[in-house]
């Protein structure tokens, strides 16, 4: 049929006739038949509605499309009339600027976030898309995605911090070996920290960083303390990202949880007994970060923990010791043995012992509430802690806890410095020598760990 005798003719000739068109209506319906016969697809579609919901600026070139004064005016139309007779429960079911055409497509748009379309010729008795109407009803539900449903504010990124275990490692004091192991395999952890609120399009914003980012590494740690609150959209594409992650062989740990039980529910139950899980039970990076650690440094049987004992020579605070010095460090000092759990030191107390570990691991922590304890650092083999007790009249500034059994040799430096011998003095010398230089490098650490952080 000539498109010149369609119904659109008759209501343009009509519209003219009532001054509503001004000039000769053939214009009008020529640019408008000529829109009508363009070739697009269902993304193209999409890619026009991610326009709209970007300002105008298209997403995948950075070409602006429409200008920002326009847009309040387009999506509005959208809003009001863009599903004909429709429009009403459009906007009650779905809740976005949406324009659907007698072919079959309709865009929706939520402005700020993203441009939806889908594609189905069979239409309803108003001119819709049957399955196109159901389709977009069943996202928006299960996303969240109506224009007027109420958030709390959300943070300009999602993303807080994004680094890999070669630019931060984990508070655990490690020997010389496995650190520098861990300064290359470590960039086969990668750690995302989260903030503000998990919802459709910051769960995607996430999806999108690991897929981008997981290509050449094993471990990916998920931190949600900075999570304020997480919506069933968001569960949703976390749990799919998530086993995706396992599929591919890597090991996924989500930290920060315990404010967050309805989305450790829904995980526990997405994901079978059967089958690869996320590990939940960790509640904080720098844990989740030190698993990871272990099980890189299990691959190359790099043990650096309780199952590995250190001779004193050995010991990173005895460095540059000859045999006569170290004989006389050994003369005084005694071995301690202490259980998983057990309390070495406790904040407050006088620090009159210096501790040289000879295996297991101990960790430095201070207690917040009744409730929480926030670790300091730790401590594997062949270290040294307590180290306050080198100088006079101090105190504990924390508590010293066994992680594992933990087999230890205590000094009391008093008994050191009443020595009135020329080979004590050297020794207390080189053990102050030798704090000296671990706290730079501890120094060095921290800053490069701040540098990570704040990029």
């Amino acid at each position: 049929m000539n498109p010149r005798t369609a119904p659109d003719t008759a209501i343009a000739h009509l519209l003219r006739n009532y001054d509503i068109l001004e000039g000769d209506p053939e214009d009008s319906l020529d640019a408008y038949f000529r829109q009508c016969s363009i070739m697009i697809t269902a993304r193209d579609l999409a890619m026009m509605g991610a326009t709209l919901a970007n300002d105008g600026v298209n997403p995948v070139t950075g070409v602006r499309a429409l200008q920002s004064d326009k847009l309040p005016r387009v999506l509005s139309v959208m809003a009001t009339c863009g599903m004909y007779d429709y429009t009403g429960n459009w906007v009650y079911k779905v809740g976005m600027p949406a324009k659907s055409g007698v072919g079959g497509g309709i865009v929706a748009v939520l402005p700020g976030q993203l441009g939806l379309a889908v594609f189905s010729p069979r239409l309803d008795a108003k001119g819709n898309s049957v399955r196109g109407i159901a389709v977009c009803e069943a996202l928006s539900n299960d996303f969240g995605l109506h224009m007027l449903r109420v958030t709390r504010a959300t943070t300009t990124s999602v993303i807080r911090a994004s680094y890999t275990g070669a630019q931060l490692r984990s508070k655990l004091n490690r020997d010389l070996q496995s650190q520098a192991f861990l300064d290359q395999a470590g960039d086969r952890i990668l750690i995302l920290e989260l903030t503000g609120e998990l919802m459709f399009v910051t769960a995607e914003i996430i999806v999108n960083a690991v897929n981008d980012q997981m290509a050449s590494r094993d471990f990916l740690i998920l931190d949600q303390t900075r999570i304020t609150a997480i919506d069933q959209s968001a569960c949703m594409l976390i749990a799919e990202l998530l086993r995706s992650q396992i599929e591919k062989g890597r090991t996924v740990l989500v930290t920060g949880t315990a404010r967050h039980y309805p989305f450790v529910r829904f995980l526990k139950q997405h994901f079978s007994a059967t089958s690869g899980v996320p590990l939940l039970e960790y509640a904080n990076v720098d844990s989740a970060l030190e698993y990871a650690e272990d099980r890189l440094l299990d691959e190359v049987r790099m043990d650096d923990g309780a199952a590995r004992t250190v001779q004193l020579g050995e010991q990173r605070l005895c460095k540059n010791f000859d045999t006569e010095e170290l004989a006389l460090l050994g003369s005084l000092l005694r071995e301690e043995t202490y259980q998983t759990g057990d309390v070495i030191c406790r904040e407050g107390q006088a620090a009159d012992k210096l501790y040289f570990l000879s295996s297991g691991r101990v960790s430095a922590s201070i207690q917040i509430d009744h409730q929480r304890r926030h670790r300091l650092n730790a401590c594997a083999t062949g270290w040294a802690f307590g180290e306050s007790a080198l100088f006079n009249n101090h105190a504990r500034t924390a508590d010293i806890l066994a992680d594992t059994p933990a087999y230890v040799f205590s000094l009391n430096p008093a008994t050191l410095r009443a020595l009135e011998d020329p080979l004590a003095s050297r020794v207390m010398l080189k053990l102050l020598s030798n704090l000296s230089e671990l706290n730079h490098e501890r120094l060095a650490r921290m800053n490069r760990e701040l540098k990570t952080l704040n990029s």
